[in-house]
């Protein structure tokens, strides 16, 4: 087989690869299929209620980075609070730390709105993202946002 049949016959495989391992390379649409993965991944472990800590860094006020607490209970976000003293921060801040299914939709939006550069990492076992890099214009400065968040702990049931 020549170079040039075993290239037109390599490159479809060589495309799906490259789409299911999530190079950056590929586009928009490898970072698409690694989302959608994930969230399988995700709603497979079953856990709807729980607590995580995130951290959202960004340039903003030190209030607006956390790392606070997220409660999380049937899916809903019942309560955000600082992860060093305890205390309920401010709804208006609140907002900003969302539950898992939350940390998903950040990922999703940013790339429906084709940020220049949306970079996550995903847990392998329950899919949650470990870290979501996002620059959503190239030449903006101090656009970007990390967020980061810690394993789920599960809330007991009843």
């Amino acid at each position: 087989m020549t170079g040039r049949a075993w290239a037109l016959r390599a490159a479809p495989v060589l495309v799906t690869v490259l789409l299911l391992s999530g190079c950056g390379a590929v586009g928009p649409e490898a970072g698409r299929v690694r989302l959608i993965q994930a969230m399988r991944r995700w709603n497979a472990a079953d856990l709807t209620s729980y607590t995580y800590q995130v951290r959202r860094l960004c340039f903003c006020l030190p209030e607006w980075i956390g790392p606070y607490e997220v409660r999380v209970v049937s899916g809903s976000v019942v309560a955000v609070v600082d992860s060093g003293d305890g205390e309920p921060i401010d709804p208006a801040v609140a907002e900003y730390f969302p539950s898992v299914d939350g940390l998903f939709a950040i990922v999703d939006e940013a790339i429906r709105d084709g940020a220049h550069r949306v970079d996550v990492s995903y847990d392998q076992t329950t899919g949650r993202p470990i870290r979501i890099d996002i620059d959503r214009r190239e030449q903006t400065a101090d656009d970007e946002v990390t967020y980061t968040s810690t394993d789920p702990e599960p809330l007991p049931s009843g």
